[in-house]
């Protein structure tokens, strides 16, 4: 079974691979004509190989992309990107995280970070299928949960490490790579307290904005599954990947709408519930600010007290004390949505499956 997949953006999408870009070094925040903001990318490199001993002297400081004159800038310019603030008056910080790239310096979508949402969408049906109970799961460590959930896999006479005895071994996820041009925006993404709707603090991040695309393959590799997985548990869910997808986002959705908990309501999460109908394809969660623990088993805990247990049980709280329901926080991003502009969950994405015929078969 293979699937031709489309995966739109939503919301903002950061899928980050630790590099940062510095203000002023590695791009200049301008406002031509007293209009919207925007920032300037420059290739350092390429500057360094053109600049003459004045421009030199003007970058020794090591602030290549002010010290530049704008006509050696204008020919270093790799990206002119919006900047999209959360509120009026914020400025973009010294340093910003990029998008990942490939080797060729395109942006992409690796396998590992789609085949990971996939899999936290797997193993929280599974969970909530098996009739998991709140106290088992709190007890159970983030490995347990794996190795009683996922490594299924038994092929007679032979041993193999845990690794190999996953299930999801069977699923195979090419990368993804934009259709057309992918322009991407510069974006100042809030962390909130998700129950009180208040900012805690903000970082930016380069987003591909809504709408933006990109297309890759999903695989089954039905043989592996037929060979070893027993009772056929997960080979049922992938053959239903599609449905699995869409009504698993769909009840974390409710979850966490219900957990949210502004004081005017605004509804980041809820207001997708009412959006979506009968033609929206499959939503997910992916990239940065969708982590395992919360989208996994917290998703799961209803009651606030098992969420708290659950968060000092894997020391959730980073070493300190955790003094609220869990998850605490949540990621925002302005978006436009329906007839305005508002902040939404970062990384909601559509996931459009459409089955191939593979060669030689009929």
């Amino acid at each position: 079974m293979e699937w031709d997949v489309v995966i739109t953006v939503q919301t903002a999408l950061h899928v980050g691979d630790g590099e940062r870009w510095y203000r002023d070094v590695d791009f200049v925040v301008e406002q031509p004509g007293g209009g919207a903001p925007r920032a300037t990318l420059i290739d350092v490199d390429r500057a360094l190989e053109l600049v003459d001993e004045v421009e030199l002297q003007r970058i020794a400081n090591g602030q290549v992309a002010r010290g530049l004159g704008e006509r050696r800038r204008r020919e270093c310019t790799v990206a002119t990107l919006r900047i999209r603030p959360m509120r009026r008056g914020s400025n973009v910080s010294e340093w910003v995280l990029r998008f990942i790239r490939d080797g060729t310096g395109r942006l992409y979508l690796p396998g590992s970070t789609v085949k990971g949402a996939l899999r936290t969408a797997i193993l929280r049906t599974l969970l909530r299928r098996s009739g998991a109970r709140p106290d088992a799961l709190i007890a159970e460590t983030r490995a347990e949960i794996l190795e009683q959930r996922l490594r299924r896999l038994r092929f007679e006479g032979r041993k193999a490490d845990p690794a190999n005895l996953d299930a999801l071994r069977a699923l195979r996820v090419s990368d993804f790579y934009p259709e057309g041009e992918t322009a991407t925006e510069l974006s100042e993404v809030e962390v909130r307290d998700i129950q009180k709707g208040r900012g805690v603090l903000s970082v930016w991040v380069e987003t591909v904005p809504r709408n933006g695309s990109f297309r890759g393959r999903i695989a089954i590799d039905e043989t592996l599954l037929e060979r070893g997985e027993p009772d056929g548990a997960v080979a049922r869910l992938l053959r239903a990947l599609p449905d699995v997808v869409r009504e698993d986002t769909l009840e974390v959705l409710r979850v966490l709408d219900g957990w949210e908990g502004s004081p005017n309501r605004t509804r980041p999460y809820g207001a997708w519930l009412t959006a979506i109908n009968a033609n929206t394809p499959p939503l997910a969660f992916l990239g940065w600010g969708t982590g395992w623990a919360p989208h996994t088993v917290g998703a799961l805990l209803t009651n606030p007290r098992d969420r708290l247990e659950f968060a000092r049980k894997h020391n959730l709280g980073r070493g300190g004390p955790i003094g609220a329901d869990f998850p605490k926080s949540g990621k925002f991003v302005l978006t436009q949505f329906e007839t305005r502009s508002r902040p939404m969950p970062l990384g909601l994405v559509a996931v459009d499956f459409a089955p191939t015929r593979r060669k030689g078969r009929a």
